[in-house]
């Protein structure tokens, strides 16, 4: 920043003035200001050496973070992009999950309504409900557990044993 209370040298001044007007203008992105600032410094009589390394100096700085500041902003772009399409699977992935939840639970539904079918009809005909004494490894029953193993729950028996087997006598007194 140049002080109006300090007696600078032409070429502090020129250099302060050069530093202050690239920090002002440092984020806008115009090409138009270099080629300004180019032709202010040849009416400024720029001829000096020194001057001169240090304005290539200061061009090079401002095109180095220019190509930085365009990295960065193509950098962004692209993590967006790929943020924006890991939303999306993201949300294709929950409905999946919500769909594959209610298929576990109807599956759930359907195997605890056959479970509790199979225990009632072995129970109906006296049979070991875990194997139907078919597993010699069996806790339950060791293997035995085959229909009329124990005493059949008389109501069950009665309720889906005994109308199938009175519809077979039926068919069988009826053809023979």
């Amino acid at each position: 920043m140049i002080s109006p209370d300090k007696k600078y040298s032409e070429e502090e001044l020129r250099r302060t003035w050069l530093q202050d007007f690239l920090m002002k203008n440092k984020s806008k992105k115009n090409e138009n200001q270099i080629i300004l600032l180019k032709d202010l410094l040849n009416l400024i009589n720029a001829n000096d050496p020194k001057f001169r390394v240090f304005m290539k100096q200061q061009i090079s700085k401002y095109h180095k973070a220019e190509k930085q500041n365009q990295f960065n902003r193509e950098l962004i772009r692209r993590l967006k992009i790929q943020n924006s399409k890991l939303l999306k699977q993201l949300e294709k992935m929950k409905i999946e999950r919500r769909q594959s939840k209610a298929i576990v639970k109807d599956l759930t539904e359907q195997a605890n309504s056959l479970t509790k079918f199979n225990r009632t009809l072995a129970e109906a005909l006296g049979a070991c409900p875990v194997c139907w004494g078919n597993n010699t490894d069996c806790k339950s029953c060791s293997g035995n557990g085959s229909p009329g193993w124990v005493k059949p729950i008389r109501k069950l028996f009665n309720l889906y044993v005994l109308p199938v087997w009175q519809h077979s006598i039926g068919k069988s007194v009826g053809s023979g």
